[in-house]
């Protein structure tokens, strides 16, 4: 019964800090009726959170307390002034998740006949709610798009950059300059090939219809080709200060490394994936590239005596 108790509080928490952040949502929307359905939703968040503060009144003879979330509240209006409503609803959406997977485990737990039949109502009338904030989010889709091709642009910059200048580093140890026009060629080619892929692939899918009116290949070339290049400044910032050798290597694995998670957790929002397994899989691969590059640069500078 403790452990039902222990759902029940945490279920209520959250619809209570949704019902609050949707109201804060609300407060900010310039769009009338975005801001009535933005209330609407904190509406239900409210009365979802009494719901579950209900239950635990009838378990354990008190209301719970909730808390402010005050830096989580923060973050999520960083998230609508930076990113726009649209990735805003969604990085709430995502967190609904959470929300799902402890009314499962709570379904499971429960054993009184009544008791099963308010929860199964409860999850019934949620997907009915979620339905409707997936609609909010489809109508701002064209936002979310223009997010995506940011995102992913950066993270791509990162990477590549990062493999292709350690590597350099590795091999011209002592000649940082040399290190950044190198990372630097290497970040002006990637973004006009990452802007020209953007543009193609996006006037195909404008073409077969998939794409909204606002999602032509030049806006898209221009996220992607920019937010490209802004990422590949971090991995060769380091050796334009004069940093060099294994000291720029570790400096631009560090920095590059605080991005990515950053970028990756943000991806993980937009693609609905697990944050910590999409950071960690984001660090593999540019780390793991980063040390291949890393020994082919030894391998030129040693083996194959390029000393420059």
């Amino acid at each position: 019964m403790d452990e039902m108790v222990k759902y029940f509080k945490t279920l209520s928490e959250i619809e209570w800090y949704h019902y609050n952040i949707y109201k804060r949502f609300a407060a900010l929307e310039k769009d009338v009726q975005m801001r009535n359905k933005l209330l609407k939703f904190s509406e239900i968040e409210l009365r979802a959170s009494k719901f579950w503060n209900d239950r635990v009144m009838e378990h354990d003879g008190m209301l719970a307390e909730h808390s402010n979330h005050w830096f989580l509240t923060q973050w999520n209006l960083f998230l609508r002034r930076a990113f726009g409503s649209g990735f805003a609803l969604n990085a709430l959406e995502y967190s609904e998740e959470q929300v799902g997977k402890n009314l499962k485990k709570l379904l499971a737990m429960s054993k009184e006949k009544e008791e099963r039949q308010k929860i199964m109502t409860f999850m019934a009338q949620s997907e009915g709610i979620e339905e409707d904030i997936e609609k909010e989010i489809i109508k701002h889709s064209n936002i979310l798009s223009n997010i995506r091709d940011i995102v992913f642009g950066i993270n791509d910059g990162l990477v590549e950059v990062l493999a292709a200048t350690v590597g350099f580093a590795a091999a011209l140890q002592s000649q940082p300059t040399l290190v950044f026009f190198a990372g630097s060629i290497v970040a002006i080619s990637g973004t006009l090939s990452m802007a020209g892929g953007a543009y193609i692939a996006t006037e195909y899918e404008a073409h077969l219809g998939k794409r909204g009116k606002s999602g032509t290949g030049l806006k898209s070339a221009f996220y992607v080709g920019l937010s490209y290049i802004v990422g590949a400044l971090f991995p060769i910032l380091p050796f334009a200060l004069g940093f060099k050798g294994f000291e720029g290597i570790a400096l631009s694995v560090v920095i590059t490394a605080v991005v990515l998670s950053f970028t990756a957790a943000l991806i993980a929002v937009v693609s609905k994936k697990s944050i910590s397994k999409r950071i960690l899989a984001n660090l593999a691969v540019s780390l793991g590239a980063a040390s291949v590059t890393i020994i082919l640069g030894l391998y030129a500078r040693y083996v194959l005596k390029i000393y420059i």
